[in-house]
């Protein structure tokens, strides 16, 4: 027979649950967390294969880990909230739906599977990073966060599909004013290293935009308006940007202004595309001159890192079908750039990087491209 632990009915009527060390539901056992109650834990939290939390209506302020092997369920108006000051972590066997996630803890949080937000998200201080294979959804019913450059999502943040008609929208640095009718849209919101786009031999803003309508096909107009933070600029000069979007594949960026526009002002950045009527893409920003843009030539390129982990040196084995010098930039998970040279490099070169030794431990990406090609990949700095 499973038990049922209630955390709100144990003979008298809690409110408050303070200062509670590790727990961990054991298989078989349901941890009953109930309306009016707030629980606030120092420790880990560990759901067991075969245990099951349910939180209705309740408060959990996690001080350590959240892990969860068994069953989670945060029904109602239930928030899970971070409060800790070491990185907090997110672990979940299957993806996790949350009513209401708060996070307070400047050293951020770190999900490993995708979590769904049903109501809200609140960054009052810390990172969210949400890799691009675990991101964070927005349910139709959710309201999407204020972000600041201390306060804000690093990864891919998803907004599902919604019916817009002809309302306006407004998600993660992407509004579109009310106009004709644009049935459903999806958005997906890429932040960070891993949202850099290679623009012939340069590259983009740390951020960019996927829009997709469903009814693309009849062109609906709308005013659209960018923003994006001064800590996703990339050391792009936000005094000559352009906006770019790719084709309906993906693949090839074109320049939708070629009039450079000076967005240096304001922070977040602000840049309209008036009457936007081409979606199904994805949308950047570079300081890239688009004057005379060339087609170039694809190259097939391979790209390896080794050791990784790493220590005092980084070696880039790079294999590629031309000449050409490749522009080398490690990035930290922030988007922030740590380190940045041109080196030149034949069709089979090994470059030796002897600067990461001064890096703190974490992880990075390192980026190369030149004209023809562009190449990421995670790196480990280990001690």
């Amino acid at each position: 027979m499973n038990k049922i632990i209630t955390l709100a009915v144990l003979g008298v009527f809690f409110s408050s649950v303070s200062g509670v060390a590790q727990i961990t539901v054991t298989p078989g056992t349901t941890l009953s967390v109930t309306g009016g109650t707030t629980m606030t834990m120092s420790h880990d939290v560990n759901i067991s294969n075969g245990g099951r939390l349910v939180a209705t209506g309740a408060v959990l302020m996690e001080g350590g880990n959240f892990s969860n092997n068994g069953s989670a369920v945060f029904n109602g108006t239930s928030v899970l909230a971070y409060n800790g000051t070491a990185p907090q972590q997110l672990n979940t066997v299957a993806p996790l739906n949350v009513s209401t996630l708060v996070l307070n803890n400047p050293s951020g949080l770190t999900p490993d599977n995708s979590i769904t937000i049903n109501n809200q998200l609140v960054l009052n201080n810390g990172i969210l990073y949400a890799d691009t294979s675990t991101p964070i959804h927005f349910a139709n019913s959710a309201s999407y966060p204020t972000e600041r450059n201390q306060s804000r999502i690093v990864g891919r943040a998803i907004l599902d599909p919604i019916a817009v008609d002809t309302n306006a929208l407004n998600f993660l640095g992407c509004n579109i004013v009310a106009g004709t009718d644009m049935g459903t849209v999806s958005i997906v919101r890429n932040s960070g290293p891993e949202a850099l786009v290679f623009i012939d031999g340069d590259v983009s803003i740390a951020q960019n935009w996927i829009i997709a309508s469903s009814n693309n096909a009849a062109g609906p107009s709308r005013n659209v308006t960018f923003s994006w933070l001064s800590a996703v600029d990339n050391n792009r000069g936000m005094t000559a940007i352009f906006p770019y979007a790719s084709d309906s594949t993906g693949n090839g960026y074109t320049a939708l202004n070629t009039t450079a526009r000076d967005v240096s002002s304001t922070d977040p950045r602000v840049y309209q595309l008036p009457n936007l009527n081409s979606y199904n893409r994805l949308f950047t920003f570079s300081d890239h001159n688009p004057v005379g843009i060339k087609t170039v030539t694809a190259v097939t390129a391979k790209v390896s890192a080794f050791p990784n982990p790493f220590g005092s040196i980084l070696s880039l084995g790079i294999t590629k079908d031309d000449d050409e010098p490749v522009q080398v930039r490690v990035m930290d998970m922030t988007g922030q750039t740590v380190l940045s040279n041109t080196y030149k490099a034949g069709r089979s070169t090994v470059i030796a990087l002897t600067e990461v030794g001064n890096l703190a431990v974490g992880t990075y990406l390192v980026a190369v491209y030149n004209e023809h090609f562009g190449k990421s990949l995670k790196i480990v700095k280990a001690n």
